[in-house]
C-alpha cells in the first residue's frame, strides 16, 4: 500500500529529513537517484519504507493537484506500508508509523497539504492549517483516528474530479 503526502511549503525535502531524524519512528536513511532522475531521500520505520523528494515544476501529477485541491506542492512524501508486517494490536505496523509520522510533519512543516492513497483517494487535507480527516472512504477507524495528534475535522469529501 501507498500512501503520498505531499506539502506546499517553504521547506525543503533535507530539512524535512531533519525533521523526520527527530521522530522516533523512522531510521536508516540514506540518499540516491530515483529511477526518474530525482535525488530522494529514504527512510525505514516500522513496517515501512518512506522516500522524500521535492516536486519538480514540470511533474505533471503535481499540477493535477494543484487544479484539484488548489495548493502547489513542493514536497512529496511517498509511505510504503509493508502489508505483511502486523502490530500487537492487529493493525498494519506500518500505517501506524505513518500515521504517527504525517501527525508529526505537520506540527513542524507549515503549509496547505494533502495525503492521497495509491488510488487517489484523499486521506487528509490541511487547508489555511485547518486539518480534515476524509471519512468518505472508510479509511479513518477509532485506532488511525488516535494516532492523529493535531486538532482536526472529520467529515466526508465526495471522490475528486481529475482533471
Amino acid at each position: 500500500m501507498d500512501f503520498f503526502l505531499y506539502l506546499q511549503t517553504p521547506v525543503f525535502a533535507p530539512q524535512s529529513v531533519a525533521f523526520l531524524q527527530r521522530f522516533d519512528g523512522i531510521g536508516a536513511w540514506t540518499q540516491r537517484i530515483n529511477p526518474m532522475g530525482v535525488f530522494t531521500h529514504q527512510g525505514i520505520g516500522a513496517g515501512l519504507i518512506v522516500e522524500v523528494q521535492q516536486v519538480l515544476q514540470t511533474n505533471r501529477f503535481a499540477a493535477a493537484i494543484e487544479r484539484t485541491f488548489q495548493i502547489s506542492p513542493s514536497l512529496k512524501f511517498l509511505f510504503r506500508i509493508d502489508e505483511f508486517q502486523y502490530a500487537k494490536g492487529g493493525q498494519y505496523a506500518g500505517m501506524t508509523c505513518m500515521l504517527q509520522a504525517c501527525s508529526f510533519l505537520l506540527s513542524v512543516i507549515t503549509g496547505d497539504a494533502v495525503m492521497l492513497s495509491e488510488d487517489h483517494q484523499l486521506v487528509l487535507q490541511r487547508k489555511n492549517n485547518g486539518l480534515l480527516l476524509n471519512t468518505e472512504w472508510g479509511f479513518w477507524n477509532p485506532f488511525r483516528i488516535s494516532q492523529i495528534d493535531l486538532a482536526h475535522e472529520l467529515r466526508p469529501v465526495p471522490p475528486a474530479h481529475w482533471s
